[in-house]
């Protein structure tokens, strides 16, 4: 579990610490404040990887920079590690180019999943990423672009890393000694699936002629049957994140079984953009949901999460759920040329409408662009209401009826003011 980061000189920000909580973290922050940049950094105190490294084809996950190549650059860190809780220090040395670690074997003691922006994962197992394991050939981390969570992970032309979704579900599916997934995963997908059912694993069919794989299909509540391959983003969204939570936390238990030890106690899941490519309804529910399908996992691990998002819908979706004790809220705000962090106090908003208007996303209103400039010249007349003609109201009237709907309550007011006028609306 990561417990403290505190950041000088890296990126955007100037000097900020974040004390994370044990069970939900959200960040909240407009676009190029560092909202995934964090998520980068906590995955590198973790576990000493950048993930650019570990595989050049991502898009993100490169190194961490200072702002200030002439100031010094640090990165302090507090985590449950092997033997309790752990502190590191990293600082960024210039003539190297690169950041040192003092004792490159502190590593976390958690199984850790990011699911990142780009649809992509990096997964983590102190058993088969820690020193050890990279003793023995094996990568400081398994990195999957997008493609490679459907298709797989190649090691060497006979080895693999991961099979991929293609492959695994029609496995899954098919065979009876993968039993154990298919169940955990039908679970796991049905807890990531809206109020209108549960998503289903169905019996793989060819879909391109000129390809002999059978593509798993997704069974939707309202009936229709799509090809993995052939669904929509948000669809695949959903599916990837329950693929990846069922093949980490099993091949987890699967390697400490073979060295006779018990698996972790806790998973560490970083989530980027959680609301990226899902429908309105999906993001009402899906953050709910994620808690609840680890709930399936075997052992049932504890889970701590530290989930990005730009949506109110995603923010309102936890104020059932949202223990203060437990969990955090931090939210990030540009300050002369810096990024801030402040943890905010989560409270219930009620609306979502009233999300738009919290510290969270900093709108002066939940309306549109253009209906805020009708509002604001409908403002301008009620200040001297009684010199403005009767014909000019009644057409600030007409133009409020373009962008108003009937019950909305800014009608109280210009009505109540038309009839001080002795106007017919």
């Amino acid at each position: 579990m990561i417990n403290r980061l505190h950041l000088k000189n890296v990126g955007l920000f100037a000097d900020e610490e974040l004390h994370f909580a044990p069970r939900l973290n959200l960040i909240t922050g407009g676009n190029g404040l560092g909202k995934s940049f964090l998520l980068n950094l906590t995955w590198f105190a973790l576990t000493g990887v950048w993930p650019k490294n570990v595989q050049p084809s991502l898009p993100g996950g490169l190194m961490a920079l200072p702002t200030d190549l002439n100031a010094e650059a640090s990165l302090e860190a507090s985590f449950d590690g092997a033997d309790g809780e752990t502190a590191l220090r990293s600082r960024f040395e210039r003539g190297d180019w690169r950041w040192s670690r003092r004792d490159t074997s502190v590593h976390s003691s958690d199984v850790l999943i990011w699911a990142t922006a780009d649809g992509g994962f990096a997964l983590w197992d102190p058993s088969r990423n820690g020193p050890k394991a990279q003793a023995q050939g094996l990568p400081p981390a398994h990195i999957l672009t997008d493609d490679q969570v459907m298709n797989g992970l190649p090691d060497t032309d006979l080895k693999w890393l991961c099979m991929g979704f293609v492959r695994d579900g029609l496995l899954w599916w098919g065979d009876r000694y993968f039993e154990e997934e298919l169940n955990l995963f039908t679970k796991v997908l049905a807890a990531l699936s809206d109020a209108d059912g549960p998503m289903t694993l169905e019996r793989a069919r060819l879909v391109d002629p000129l390809d002999i794989r059978r593509i798993p299909v997704i069974g939707m509540p309202d009936g229709v049957r799509v090809p993995v391959t052939h669904a929509s983003t948000g669809v695949r969204k959903v599916v990837k994140l329950a693929y990846m939570l069922v093949w980490q936390w099993t091949e987890h238990v699967r390697t400490r079984d073979a060295l006779g030890l018990p698996p972790a106690r806790r998973i560490v899941l970083l989530w980027d953009d959680a609301d990226a490519g899902l429908s309105p309804r999906r993001q009402r529910e899906v953050l709910p949901g994620l808690m609840r399908a680890m709930k399936h996992l075997p052992g049932e691990p504890d889970v701590q999460f530290v989930v990005t998002t730009r949506s109110p819908l995603v923010m309102s979706s936890v104020e059932v759920d949202f223990r203060s004790d437990e969990d955090r809220w931090f939210d990030l705000d540009g300050e002369e040329g810096r990024a801030k962090v402040r943890a905010r106090e989560y409270l219930p908003m009620g609306g979502v409408g009233n999300w738009l208007t919290s510290e969270a996303f900093d709108l002066p209103t939940e309306y549109s662009v253009g209906t805020e400039r009708v509002l604001e010249e409908a403002k301008a007349l009620m200040r001297r209401w009684r010199d403005v003609p009767a014909e000019e109201l009644l057409e600030m009237t007409k133009k409020l009826g373009k962008v108003l709907p009937d019950a909305d309550p800014y009608w109280i007011n210009w009505n109540r003011m038309l009839f001080r006028r002795g106007i017919e609306p």
